[in-house]
């Protein structure tokens, strides 16, 4: 039987038999780290003498990427002809400063909520993300406010459901803040 990281972290810290016990539905937590506007990092919650951590993406928001990769791909530069490669290099530095841009943001947006919270959180209705070395999870503030919404609210992410829905490529500014309740 293949452990999850949580289980087995569980397991190692706290002993085999409360790894056979289910998780709690929510945990409140420490953020140690803001990566960008949808992730941070949290202490492991409990005993956490090994100051093992765990990344968190936020359910239901999307943030520009610090490392966009708007514009043509290297690969497809290098099969222009020379008088088309340096202006789609120029536009593509062009995309990538301007996501760059907003996911700085969008990121010190994050650090002001979390920061606002303490830095601490509430996780809940969470579940491994499908690249498997993070955790997807509802966020709640410490006021009791829900972080995507107020994320959503800033104009500084996208609502977002896993599927990959819109992108950042191009945009110079802030989205309009959706109305009614978000995905997740």
């Amino acid at each position: 039987m293949k452990l999850s990281r949580i289980g087995f972290l569980v397991a190692l810290l706290c002993g085999s038999a409360l790894a056979q016990t289910p998780p709690p539905r929510e945990a409140e937590v420490n953020v140690m780290r803001v990566l960008d506007g949808d992730t941070f990092e949290i202490a492991m919650p409990g005993e956490n003498a090994l100051g093992l951590s765990l990344t968190v993406r936020v359910r239901g928001i999307n943030a520009p990427e610090h490392r966009s990769n708007c514009g043509s791909t290297d690969a497809q530069l290098n099969t222009m002809p020379q008088n088309r490669r340096e202006g789609a290099l120029a536009a593509r530095n062009r995309l990538r400063n301007q996501e760059r841009q907003l996911a700085d943001r969008a990121t010190e947006e994050a650090r002001r909520l979390l920061e606002g919270s303490g830095n601490r959180v509430v996780i809940h209705n969470y579940e491994h993300d499908k690249y498997g070395g993070r955790i997807v999870a509802s966020v709640r503030l410490s006021d009791g406010t829900d972080f995507s919404e107020r994320m959503l609210a800033s104009g500084l992410v996208m609502p977002y459901s896993g599927r990959g829905e819109r992108t950042w490529c191009g945009r110079t500014g802030p989205v309009t803040a959706p109305s009614g309740p978000h995905p997740g």
